[in-house]
């Protein structure tokens, strides 16, 4: 997202759906984003710096935790941040403003640790089960019980 800085003079409004390059996003687990709408403003404030108050909002394609199917995950993010002009989030050349790094910061703290359509299915195969319960005498720490049993 590209804003030139010298139509900066008052209020800028925004309201736009954007695209993240994908650049971005290959080494995540982030596998597209879709529909990502940036709506707010940027402007000058009282100390003279570039401030920005946006809503962002959009789709992650994410993979499921068991199953690794894509599930589309919606993210909404409030951003109001002070644009220092030597912070690494944004970068200014030629009086053109690039928010995408901003953005990108931001939209990467929504990810989640671990994803799932269904959190209570129990996963199965021959001889091997993922969250089931361990039948009595399947430990293979059954036999150290043996040994301490009468309280030795």
């Amino acid at each position: 997202m590209k804003i030139d800085l010298r139509t900066l003079n008052k209020d800028l409004l925004i309201k736009e759906q954007i695209e993240i390059p994908e650049e971005y996003y290959k080494n995540t687990d982030v596998k597209k984003l879709k529909n990502v709408d940036v709506e707010g403003k940027i402007y000058y404030n009282l100390s003279n710096e570039i401030a920005a108050d946006l809503k962002v909002r959009g789709l992650m394609v994410l993979e499921d935790a068991y199953t690794l199917d894509l599930i589309d995950y919606p993210f909404t993010i409030e951003i109001n941040e002070i644009l220092d002009k030597n912070a690494e989030n944004y970068k200014i050349s030629q009086n053109i403003l690039d928010l995408n790094e901003l953005l990108w910061e931001n939209i990467v703290l929504e990810i989640p640790i671990s994803l799932t359509k269904s959190p209570n299915k129990v996963l199965s195969g021959d001889g091997w089960t993922l969250n089931g319960q361990d039948k009595e005498g399947d430990s293979p720490l059954k036999d150290l019980n043996n040994l301490f049993k009468g309280g030795e």
